[in-house]
């Protein structure tokens, strides 16, 4: 029991980010639009790593307005990227596909603020190890009430 207890706190541990200024975005193109399609907060200073995914049957490019970043060669069907931005001067930044006609349909925005912003991480395999330590843990519990 006390081994489960420990393996939780350990889970619960690695499940939340060691810095708050280091954020993981993931962003996939489908039905010519970028998902998600809300706007993403980050602070002046934080190193924004978006994970790119083309679930589409054609190439889109990725440009992160203010920031340098324009994907070329583009982002090719069936096709994931990773990209790394340190964010800029607070303000609103376009991220949009550049491929002509797609704009319209295809643009974030990017928010660089100062304000309150919660930590967020994309989920990864320390979820599945909270899950998987929280379901062990319900079924020590239960066997030891059996006895």
């Amino acid at each position: 029991m006390v081994l489960l207890g420990v393996a939780l706190l350990a889970a619960t541990l690695l499940a939340f980010p060691a810095n708050a200024a280091d954020r993981t975005i993931v962003i996939s193109a489908s039905g010519t639009a970028w998902h998600p399609s809300g706007p993403i907060t980050v602070a002046p200073g934080d190193n924004v790593t978006f994970i790119l995914y083309n679930n589409d049957s054609f190439a889109h490019s990725f440009i992160v307005e203010g920031h340098g970043v324009d994907i070329a060669p583009w982002v090719g069907p069936g096709v994931s990227r990773t990209t790394t931005i340190t964010a800029g001067a607070e303000g609103t930044y376009d991220i949009y596909c550049g491929v002509s006609g797609h704009r319209t349909s295809m643009t974030v925005d990017l928010v660089v603020s100062t304000g309150s912003i919660p930590p967020k991480k994309t989920p990864g395999p320390e979820l599945i190890l909270v899950a998987f330590t929280l379901f062990a843990l319900v079924a020590a519990i239960r066997l030891s009430r059996r006895k």
